[in-house]
């Protein structure tokens, strides 16, 4: 093992205090590491999951590190999808992990590990957007995750959408809360808490990598700004906590450069001190642990798969752990444990009936003793221990509480009772005789065919051949077993004696705010009893209410709660054979008393002498259903009613079709919820035409576009009143195979056509149709679906007269590329070029000096083309760091480091100038950046990455560039 050791002391003024301190190699991760994976550590052992292995591979594995073997072994993969980028935190010896990335798709699920049963489980989802590189930590029960970044699609490229919002997980509600947002927004930032306070930061962002740290304190939910990292700007660093201290270092820098220096941070003196640096090779987006007091970093980089442990000596004594307790006798017990410590003098071991208090010392060993055997104990009693290392008047924490019983249990057998199901199942029950089994074991003749959970009563085999089987079983616990039950033979039922399918068909029906009335269809005459059961909302927790007799189809469930919802199933039995139907299915109903809103502003229109069109104002958010009436005769009463039709919630219109002509008909509405109405619409009448209506207008204006989402949308202006409906025909790639799409309905002027696939083109054509025939159709539009492809441009001045182009492109199957420019920013592009599949540059000459223009670049195929990129302005010339626009404006300072410009003016009327910053690649950059003062103006780039900028002067004589540079 090759051994790097520092010895240092010393006493810093900011009571940071070292003893001796090492980096020392430790096992090597797997054969490559991973990169953007979680680190976690969980008791005695330490975890890596997820991640990035190699250059392309993303992982589910999850490795546990054993720190006394110095050994890695692989656990249960990761139960969500490969991933890297994601966060962990840990709570009460469970690790949460979540979010994350695999290329261009973005994550927000959570699962819980439980290294005890080695599973992964999953949880409520992240509460905000899904995202990457997130920072994660817990403190008091409570997990906290926060910031990270989401690439987007934007105008053909990519926008990084830094996230600065924080949630806070509770473990015992499965619930996320949204807490105060973090104070900038980064990703890939370091954490580690101390005294119950995170402290918080590096990365990066919108101005590149980051030195500041904040404190987040849970309590009172505030963040404050706290000394910052004196390593420089680092993103992907890592951290960790020694001692009370917290720890950060590796990382990438602002110079590409990796970080291997290790600051120490004191939070009682807000202080930073330099310490050893990191011995392995430079690394970034490192995984960190902490195991009693040594903390482990590796892996990352892509390929890193080198592991360290750094460790701080110190005169606390190492706490036993891993102390067990083993059951030898009725009267005897013997505890072993792991001496972790080498300065121990004795152990003293302690002993109580409670789990959690009560504790007295019962003996004491010497050192490097670690077991001891308890005797003269009373029997069927559970014991608990814990101990800790002592020297003089120097004591280690305690160790884990461990606990045994002294008794070699015995077990009572299980009583069996066996029934068929059906002609391939047969059911066994039994009544569990012990509270000490930690599990069922079933016996088939011929074998053991399953093992079932402590507290079990029930299994059914499934899958058999029609005859006869022989069943037994036996209790078990961890020193003994039951006697088998008796053995029980049985016959699978034929084809018609079930009552599997007993029951169908169950309905609700509110009878009165306290009383729902169910009803169900009885499909066998086996059953001896019908069970039904109940729960409140949409729970499972349901409970049997009642019992009702054979062939029973209905019952009244009365004296409920006003404005609850109920959940309600049934069941069949067959007392002889012990035989129950599968549940019937769910139903739910809802005692509201909630009144609901009368529909209004019916209109009644024919549009046929058969058809009478119906349209309403829906005024009630909670209807399940509304209900037309319609009647022939309306004085001195409705005296004839005529018929009713039900339409869904939220229908607005209704045609009534196959009336008379020449006769009035008079409708009203009115809404439902279960069986509660609401007041009736007003009432409204129509004359059906005794001749057909004229044909109805053709529809004008109809436009086709493209959507972000690649559908196309149509909209268009409906120039008929009369039209019973709308036809939309489409033709793929030419014009000469129209088809109708849709059918819509009247009044309707917009549809989406989301059945498009990329690269084709499509065209359209609407008609307006009634009870008559058709209009003509509309004009005729077209839209082309894009193909996917990412086009990132660039652009910058070369000449006096000239702008180069250059792009990058995902997609290289294309054909060619279209150059279009404007010196608008945002319209008026014309092409200017286009040129072949395999050039991805362009020189724009003959430009006019001092003007800025702006460009974007789109790929085709065929007829075809995808999305445009970036758009991007350059300019021609602009002036020198010397140069004079005009007597005017003189800039102070200019180049400099601090990115802070003071801009001078002596003329007059200077509040009247237009002043733009924008980058070195034309984009207009915040106004706040440019603060306007009495005598010019001041331009603050100290938040920005070095570079070149642009102060744009827009007077009335035309624009004046100054160029600023930020060393």
């Amino acid at each position: 093992m090759k051994v790097i050791k520092i010895v240092i002391f010393l006493l810093f003024s900011t009571n940071i205090c070292f003893g001796q301190r090492e980096w020392t190699k430790a096992a090597n991760f797997t054969s490559k590491g991973n990169v953007k994976a979680v680190g976690f550590s969980i008791g005695d052992r330490g975890y890596i999951a997820t991640g990035l292995k190699g250059s392309n591979n993303n992982e589910k594995s999850t490795w546990e590190y054993d720190s006394f073997e110095d050994s890695w072994t692989q656990k249960a993969d990761f139960n969500g999808l490969k991933r890297e980028g994601a966060v962990a935190f840990v709570i009460n010896d469970k690790a949460y992990v979540g979010t994350g990335v695999v290329g261009a798709t973005y994550y927000k699920d959570f699962w819980q590990f439980d290294p005890v049963k080695n599973i992964w489980t999953k949880i409520a989802d992240f509460g905000g957007t899904m995202r990457s590189g997130a920072v994660g930590f817990s403190i008091n029960g409570k997990g906290y995750v926060g910031a990270g970044y989401h690439n987007e699609p934007f105008f053909g490229a990519t926008k990084t959408d830094y996230k600065v919002d924080f949630w806070e997980y509770d473990p015992i509600s499965d619930t996320w809360t949204k807490i105060s947002s973090c104070p900038e927004r980064r990703t890939e930032m370091t954490a580690f808490v101390v005294n119950n306070k995170a402290y918080v930061g590096s990365g990066t962002g919108f101005y590149g990598h980051s030195d500041l740290f904040w404190e987040f304190d849970p309590a009172m939910n505030s963040w404050t700004p706290k000394m910052n990292y004196p390593g420089g700007k680092v993103t992907s660093a890592i951290g960790f906590v020694l001692d009370g201290y917290g720890y950060v270092g590796t990382g990438l820098k602002e110079d590409g450069q990796y970080n291997t220096e290790f600051w120490v941070y004191d939070p009682t003196g807000n202080s930073w001190k330099k310490t050893d640096n990191y011995v392995g090779e430079g690394v970034k987006e490192a995984v960190s642990f902490v195991i009693n007091d040594t903390a482990y970093v590796g892996s990352g980089s892509i390929v890193r798969s080198d592991f360290w442990q750094y460790k701080i000596k110190s005169n606390k004594i190492k706490a036993p752990s891993f102390l067990s307790v083993n059951t030898i006798s009725n009267t005897q017990l013997t505890l072993n444990w792991i001496d972790n410590s080498d300065q121990e003098e004795k152990f003293e071991i302690y002993r109580s009936l409670n789990s959690t208090e009560g504790f007295v010392k019962i003996a004491e060993v010497a050192a490097n003793i670690t077991n001891y055997s308890d005797t003269e104990l009373n029997y069927n009693i559970n014991y608990f221990y814990k101990v800790k290392a002592v020297t003089g008047d120097r004591e280690s924490t305690f160790s884990n509480i461990a606990g045994g019983t002294t008794s070699l249990d015995s077990i009572e057998t299980p009583s069996l009772k066996v029934a068929a199901v059906s002609n391939s199942a047969i059911k066994l029950e039994w009544t569990d005789n012990s509270d000490n089994e930690i599990s069922f074991q079933v016996y088939r003749r011929g074998g053991l065919i399953q093992e079932l959970p402590a507290n079990t009563t029930t299994f059914i085999d499934s899958n058999l051949a029609g005859g006869g089987y022989e069943y037994r079983i036996r209790a078990i616990n961890n020193t003994n077993n039951s006697d088998f039950s008796s053995s029980l033979r049985v016959q699978t039922l034929d084809n018609n004696n079930t009552v599997k399918d007993a029951l169908s068909g169950l309905t609700i029906t509110i009878v009165a705010n306290t009383q729902i009335k169910l009803d169900w269809k009885d499909n066998s005459i086996f059953e001896d009893k019908i069970e039904v059961y109940r729960a409140s909302s949409f729970t499972d927790n349901f409970v049997k209410i009642v019992e009702v007799s054979a062939n029973t189809t209905s019952y009244l469930d009365q004296g409920l709660d006003t404005n609850m919802i109920y959940s309600y199933k049934i069941k069949a039995v067959n007392l002889t054979t012990l035989v129950e139907s599968e549940f019937s299915n769910t139903v739910v109903g809802n005692t509201s008393t909630s009144p609901i809103n009368a529909p209004s502003a019916l209109k009644i229109v024919a549009i046929s002498s058969t058809d009478i069109r119906l349209d309403w104002v829906d005024n009630s958010d909670n209807e399940t259903y509304f209900e037309v009436l319609r009647y022939r005769r309306f004085w001195p009463q409705f005296l004839s009613f005529r018929s009713s039709q039900i339409v869904k919630a939220n229908t607005t219109t209704l045609v009534d079709s196959g009336l008379k002509p020449g006769h009035t008909y008079y409708y009203r509405v009115r809404a439902f919820n279960n069986s509660n109405a609401s007041d009736s619409s007003l009432v409204d009448s129509a004359l059906t035409l005794t001749t057909n209506p004229s044909l109805p207008n053709s529809p004008t204006d109809l436009n086709a576009r493209l959507t972000e989402s690649n559908q196309i949308e149509l909209s268009w202006q409906d120039q008929a009143d009369n039209e019973t409906s709308f036809e939309i025909y489409r033709s793929v790639n030419n014009t000469n195979n129209y088809s109708q799409l849709v059918v819509l309905n009247p009044d309707i002027k917009l549809f989406t056509d989301q059945n498009v696939t990329e690269g084709n083109v499509y065209y359209y054509r609407v008609r307006a149709v009634n009870s008559t025939g058709t209009s003509l159709f509309s004009n005729e539009v077209n839209a082309s679906v894009t193909f996917a492809i990412n086009i990132a441009l660039t652009a910058s001045g070369q000449a006096s007269n000239t702008i180069y182009l250059s792009w990058t492109t995902s997609n290289i199957n294309v054909d060619g590329y279209n150059i279009e420019r404007t010196v608008d920013e945002t319209n008026g592009y014309v092409k200017i070029a286009s040129v072949e599949m395999n050039t991805r540059e362009y020189i724009d000459q003959g430009l006019e000096l001092g003007k800025t223009y702006f460009y974007r670049v789109r790929a085709f195929k065929g007829t075809s083309f995808s999305q445009y990129s970036n758009h991007i302005g350059s300019n021609v010339l602009v002036t020198g760091i010397n140069e004079i626009l005009f007597q005017g404006i003189k800039v102070l300072s200019n180049p400099n480091e601090r990115g802070v410009f003071q801009i001078k003016l002596k003329v007059r009327n200077h509040q009247d100038l237009k002043v733009e910053l924008r980058n070195e690649q034309m984009q207009i950059l915040p106004q706040g950046l440019v603060q306007k003062l009495e005598d010019g103006y001041q331009v603050s780039l100290n938040q920005y990455a070095s570079g070149l900028y642009f102060l744009i002067f827009k007077t009335k004589i035309g624009q004046l560039i100054k160029r600023l540079i930020k060393l």
